[in-house]
């Protein structure tokens, strides 16, 4: 299992969305904080966004592996969101890695 399948297969551009969802909840407690006062921990804050973009990665990979390999686009036709990441079918992350990396979160 290379670190590059595992990158490529997570996706990046998707987590994207994880990290604003992360700092955009960090931000709403760190505003009610100053407003409000209250407890806010920026570290608690950083792990929460970590874990989200963690448990994010690992359900992509769960859902990536449910695909039979019947339904594989072969050829990924030059649309970035059809035919997955292609990490499994080029040979980078076996099908097993794949799915202890998922359940790993």
């Amino acid at each position: 299992m290379k670190f590059k399948g595992i990158l490529t297969l997570a996706r990046p551009n998707f987590l994207i969305l994880s990290a604003i969802l992360g700092l955009l909840g960090s931000s709403i407690a760190w505003y009610e904080h100053r407003e409000f006062g209250g407890p806010f921990n920026p570290g608690y804050a950083f792990l929460a966004t970590f874990g989200l973009i963690i448990a994010h990665a690992g359900v992509i990979f769960l859902t990536i592996i449910s695909i039979p390999a019947a339904n594989w686009i072969p050829e990924r036709s030059g649309r970035p969101f059809s035919g997955g990441s292609g990490a499994i079918q080029s040979g980078l992350i076996f099908r097993k890695g794949a799915l202890w990396t998922g359940i790993a979160p």
